[in-house]
């Protein structure tokens, strides 16, 4: 049996109750453009910081995205690599695309309010 290769993001929404489920979906749509390969909550689910602040319902979206150090710096792991713009690119596309999920599900949350 073949192996898939292993994730290169690691996206940790302590099991969907630190983040919405959009909010989530959005940041991995922006992953796979960007070519990586994406697992949710294994081996990092998020700890003490989203299960703090994280509240989905209250419109608070807190997710943690772990990176391989690979993509973005050399063998040795000292000094930038040229996949560090990519991943910039990657990171703030992520960003925009989390807010926009999250603007959108308050105004559902409002609605139905």
């Amino acid at each position: 049996a073949s192996r898939s290769p292993a994730a290169n993001i690691v996206l940790g929404d302590r099991f969907g109750r630190s983040a919405g489920a959009d909010v989530v979906a959005a940041i991995v749509v922006e992953a796979r453009r960007a070519g990586l390969r994406v697992a949710r909550n294994a081996p990092y689910a998020g700890a003490h910081t989203l299960e703090r602040h994280g509240r989905p319902g209250a419109g608070i979206h807190a997710i943690q995205i772990e990176l391989d150090r690979t993509l973005y710096l050399k063998p040795g792991l000292r000094s930038p690599a040229a996949g560090l713009t990519a991943i910039g690119r990657f990171v703030a596309r992520a960003a925009d695309a989390a807010g926009h999920a999250a603007i959108a599900s308050l105004g559902t949350a409002l609605a139905a309010e």
